[in-house]
């Protein structure tokens, strides 16, 4: 079975090392990229053959849902899962 490749964007460094721990664990997923803010999530997607993005939905420098509708119109295929701890 293919592994999803996963990219997960927060800017909370505790947040993103455990969904990273949580979701390597799962043999289903492939995390490919780790950024801290939209724009990075945005280049990363652009580098990087993603399937599945996790995307905070307060971040810095880009919004969660700014970076969202960006992805989806540059990256139509990637599937994206919003995030937030509100």
């Amino acid at each position: 079975m293919k592994k999803i490749n996963l990219l997960i964007a927060d800017d909370h460094p505790l947040v993103l090392t455990g969904l990273k721990s949580i979701l390597s664990e799962n043999s289903g997923f492939n995390v490919v990229a780790e950024v801290f803010d939209g724009r990075a999530a945005l280049k990363a997607a652009g580098e990087m053959k993603i399937d599945l993005a996790l995307l905070d939905i307060d971040m810095p420098i880009l919004n969660g849902i700014e970076t969202t509708i960006r992805m989806k119109k540059e990256f139509p295929s990637v599937k994206i899962i919003g995030i937030s701890m509100h």
